[in-house]
Formats: structure tokens, sequence, C-alpha cells
């Protein structure tokens, strides 16, 4: 479990590393998805702080990055369909950002009905 630790930690760095003062450096699209792919696992099946963490991170990159998400946006919402009860706070969270607050529901439009 260390190790799992360890990768969310590291994901947490990162985020905070691209949310740099003052300077504002963009990640790729390719590098959002890579994000994902490599903390999937984490989100989907982790222990529920873990999971929480991940979904924490992924909040912060979706809210730093909003313009370069692209199809990666309908990803995350399918991962917030398939939240646990104990992970609806922070899929709540997340949701409100890849909305902007229910305001920007490109891609997702036939998904919220």
């Amino acid at each position: 479990c260390g190790n799992l630790g360890n990768r969310v930690k590291r994901f947490e760095q990162a985020v905070v590393s691209t949310q740099s003062t003052g300077e504002e450096r963009r990640l790729e699209k390719t590098v959002i998805e890579s994000l994902w792919l490599a903390i999937k696992d984490i989100a989907e099946q982790g222990q529920m702080d873990a999971r929480h963490r991940v979904i924490g991170f992924l909040n912060a990159l979706v809210s730093s990055h909003f313009d370069q998400l692209g199809p990666m946006r309908q990803t995350l919402f399918n991962y917030i369909k398939l939240c646990r009860p104990e992970d609806v706070e922070p899929c709540f969270a997340l949701l409100t950002s890849l909305t902007q607050n229910g305001t920007y529901l490109y891609m997702l439009e036939e998904h919220i009905s």
C-alpha cells in the first residue's frame, strides 16, 4: 500500500507544480489523458481515502487545465456517473468543476438527462 500512497502523493505534487505562482503552465491533452490512465485504477478500485485524494487531484487538474480537457471531459463524466455512495461529495465537486458550475455542458449534453 506504500506504493499506492507514493503514487497519489506524486500526482498531487504534479498538480501543485502545474499551478505555479504567477507563471501558468499548460499540459497537452495527451498528458492529461496519460495522467488519467496512470491513476484510473486507484480512482476505480483504491481505498476510499486514496480515491478521494485522486478525485481531488482530478478536480485540481480540471480546474487548472479546463480548456485542454477535450474528450477527457466525457471520460471523467463517465467516471462520475459510476461513483460510489461514499464518493458523492468529491465526485460532485469534480462535476462542478467539469461543468463550470453547470454553465458549460459541451460534450456532456446528451448524457446529463
